[in-house]
């Protein structure tokens, strides 16, 4: 019998989409990644080690997940800092990295605030 993974989880899941659907806005508002192959191939990866970490908080995995995860945010939090000194001129790639952090900041509280008990438990 499988075993109710916490409503948190869900939530931060979700949140995690989210972020992979901006980062999916933002790759085709941004012409720079457009024009080189190797930008696109690392916007696909990173897009796609982002929805992997979705499915693994989805079904419940966080034991190391929202350790990833926090080390993607805090990479994350590094590269706004360099979008910032980067003013660039469409207001959309510069908003949506922001948009991005924050809902990120805020899955990983939601991941954190996943009680010991349930989190030690493996969903089958």
């Amino acid at each position: 019998m499988k075993e109710q993974v916490h409503s948190n989880f869900i939530k931060a899941s979700n949140l995690i989409f989210a972020t992979v659907g901006l980062g999916i806005i933002n790759f085709f508002f941004s012409r720079d990644n457009l024009s080189n192959g190797a930008k696109i191939l690392a916007e696909i990866f990173g897009l796609l080690c982002i929805c992997v970490l979705g499915l693994l908080v989805r079904r419940g995995y966080a034991w190391g997940v929202k350790y990833l995860f926090l080390l993607s945010t805090i990479f994350g939090l590094i590269l706004i800092m360099l979008i910032l000194s980067n003013q660039t001129q469409n207001p959309i790639v510069f908003i949506v990295p922001i948009a991005q952090t924050v809902i990120q900041a805020w899955a990983m509280i939601l991941l954190f605030r996943v009680p010991k008990i349930t989190e030690s438990k493996l969903v089958e």
